[in-house]
């Protein structure tokens, strides 16, 4: 599968985010239901302990997003730092984070991320990552 936003690197964690099923990019409308799954294989690093980055972007507001637990498609807030996770890696597959309709429309991209140390801090050399885009658009566009 084609990933729009994807960070390869040898030997780590692989984190996956869908929206719709789709790795690539994908455009709804506003009354369209969004489902936003997150998978995570370890790849040999089950157990490490990591921070967790579960993250939206909306680009017309500028606006973050955080997935924070307990992970329910309710655990959304506006991020105003930190990690929405710190614990031990494990794998998982098809872990829904959104599951709604009435989406602000505009650009919207989903991040799923993770990192060593855990230690509450994005670090980006040490960072595994996905990400999928998402266009909210109305029915007359």
């Amino acid at each position: 599968a084609y990933d729009a936003i994807l960070v390869h690197r040898i030997g780590g964690p692989v984190p996956d985010v869908k929206a719709n099923d789709s790795d690539a990019p994908i455009t709804i409308h506003p009354e369209d239901v969004l489902s936003v799954t997150l998978s995570l294989g370890t790849a040999g690093y089950a157990g490490v302990h990591a921070d967790w980055w579960i993250l939206a972007h909306h680009a017309d507001s500028g606006q973050w997003y955080q997935y924070v637990a307990p992970f329910t498609t309710t655990s959304w807030r506006p991020w105003t730092g930190g990690t929405s996770l710190q614990a031990p890696l494990f794998d998982f597959t098809g872990h829904e984070a959104v599951r709604m309709s009435d989406l602000p429309a505009g650009q919207w991209t989903f991040y799923f991320g993770v990192d060593a140390p855990q230690n509450g801090v994005m670090d980006m050399n040490m960072l595994f990552y996905d990400g999928v885009a998402v266009s909210v658009t109305p029915q007359d566009q």
